[in-house]
């Protein structure tokens, strides 16, 4: 439809099917449907698949991600920089345990004066969305759920 407003026809000549004339226009717009759903469908998979390899690793203790910093390593990293150690000084000095950007991080947050409040386990997330969902019995109707509180 973009096409139209510059006047230019295309007519695919293996498939035969010229998308100017109404029928052609309706396998395009099925087309672009179909391509969009199955979009739609990998995405939700894949989200699908990380939460519940996250879940996963909550509960056989196995980490998903960078570990975390330990705190003995930020306290090496405010001291340091307190004493005027520059940002690439303090990684190459604290090497393999930190990088120049996550020592960057903690002394702006260190200046800035924020703790770092822990987040929510998977398995709290996963709680949480578990207690919100129908309980049996329930329907879908216009979109929500309705029905039968047990």
């Amino acid at each position: 439809h973009e096409l139209d407003g510059y006047g230019v026809a295309l007519i695919s000549l293996r498939e035969s099917i010229d998308f100017t004339s109404p029928m052609g226009k309706a396998a395009l717009t099925i087309l672009g449907a179909i391509a969009e759903l199955e979009r739609e469908l990998c995405r939700e998979r894949i989200k699908s698949a990380l939460a519940a390899k996250k879940l996963t690793a909550e509960k056989t203790g196995w980490r998903t991600g960078r570990p975390p910093i330990q705190p003995e390593v930020i306290e090496q990293v405010i001291e340091l920089h307190g004493r005027g150690h520059s940002l690439r000084q303090i990684a190459s000095q604290l090497s393999g345990q930190i990088s120049k950007s996550s020592v960057e991080r903690i002394v702006k947050q260190h200046k800035q004066g924020v703790q770092k409040t822990p987040r929510k386990s998977t398995v709290q997330v996963v709680e949480t969305i578990e207690s919100e969902l129908p309980k049996e019995g329930s329907e879908i109707i216009n979109g929500l759920w309705t029905g039968h509180e047990s």
